[in-house]
């Protein structure tokens, strides 16, 4: 081989090279965005759950509260003192 032939085979395989080095940085920022979404997606996932667990002990809370509020607003039986003759 010549050695304008063997320079440029040799070029050839050091931009195959950069190439792939390219290719590669690009799947590891597209995996670390990757990660940082669904970091993101599990915290939102996360307030999620909290907001649903508040919003359903505040339910709770206030059908115990309702209830308590219906007992005290009947009006009390009162004993008749009179008696039967």
């Amino acid at each position: 081989m010549k050695e304008s032939e063997l320079n440029k085979k040799v070029l050839k395989e050091i931009v195959a090279a950069e190439n792939q080095l390219n290719a590669l940085k690009g799947i590891n920022t597209s995996v670390l965005s990757l990660k940082d979404a669904l970091a993101k997606l599990g915290e939102a996932l996360g307030v999620k759950k909290k907001a649903e667990t508040l919003i359903e002990r505040t339910k709770e809370a206030k059908e115990i509260s309702d209830k308590k509020t219906s007992i005290m607003s009947k009006p009390k039986k009162r004993k008749s003192n009179l008696k039967m003759r």
